[in-house]
């Protein structure tokens, strides 16, 4: 009957059922075998806060998780809050109070963003924005406001007069 001849090229390529024959040279053996597994890529740096989540550039002073500061704020535009402070007076551009951190005193700044806790006199010269979860009490006064869902506040509170 009829009988089909290997063709060259499969005489001599290599495949998964059929090793490479021991006749081939060693750099054609080495063009038909598995390429070496890829190294593990490396983790992609972390994301960028949103410039809405980012503290203003300049001085910035950082109260982290678990630190109590108690005192006058003095020279620093941005206070981010993440643990707890307790101040008689804070003038500056943003304050920041994460969830779970509470600010007890006075402040006057641009603009306010409460997720936690805040006691005391407090001036937004251009915005308040109490988040989902966020407390304020005490004397505010604020340009624009805005609460989110799920955020409180409470005591002697009103819109500062224009211009102001």
């Amino acid at each position: 009957m009829f009988q089909r001849k290997p063709r060259p090229a499969e005489a001599i390529a290599p495949s998964p059922q059929r090793p490479a024959p021991r006749h081939v040279e060693p750099r054609l053996a080495a063009a038909f075998a598995s390429p070496p597994a890829p190294a593990p890529a490396p983790a992609p740096p972390p994301l960028p806060a949103p410039a809405a989540e980012r503290p203003a550039t300049g001085r910035t002073l950082a109260v982290g998780k678990g630190i109590t500061l108690s005192g006058a704020i003095a020279a620093c535009e941005t206070l981010l809050v993440e643990g707890q402070v307790e101040s008689t007076s804070f003038e500056g551009r943003v304050i920041d109070i994460a969830p779970d951190a509470a600010f007890k005193g006075s402040v006057k700044v641009e603009t306010a963003r409460i997720a936690g806790s805040f006691e005391g006199e407090l001036v937004a010269s251009e915005r308040l924005v109490i988040s989902a979860g966020g407390r304020v009490s005490g004397r505010i006064r604020y340009a624009r406001l805005e609460i989110a869902a799920g955020g409180s506040i409470a005591g002697e509170v009103a819109p500062l007069p224009p211009g102001e």
